[in-house]
């Protein structure tokens, strides 16, 4: 099941905190193909303004510090769950 519009303003909301810039993102992401919502979550997850806001959010105290996970150091990328996402 692919996502849909619905799918992305909620993935935006939920992970970046905030709406879309513009329907042309909406669509952005559409065409990027997500198979689910579970692969738009962890793509949003993935990108650079998720990462700066988790790191506000842990200097404020208001998100737990990442944990190294087990790839750390194994020359494998962590795994999004190191982030809480």
């Amino acid at each position: 099941m692919s996502v849909n519009h619905d799918d992305v303003v909620a993935s935006f909301q939920m992970v970046l905190g905030r709406s879309p810039d513009s329907e042309e993102a909406v669509n952005y992401h559409l065409r990027l193909g997500f198979r689910d919502r579970l692969e738009l979550g962890a793509y949003m997850c993935s990108t650079g303004e998720f990462r700066e806001r988790y790191d506000r959010m842990v200097a404020e105290g208001r998100a737990p510090a990442a944990r190294r996970s087990r790839a750390a150091g194994s020359g494998r990328s962590p795994s999004s769950s190191a982030t809480g996402c």
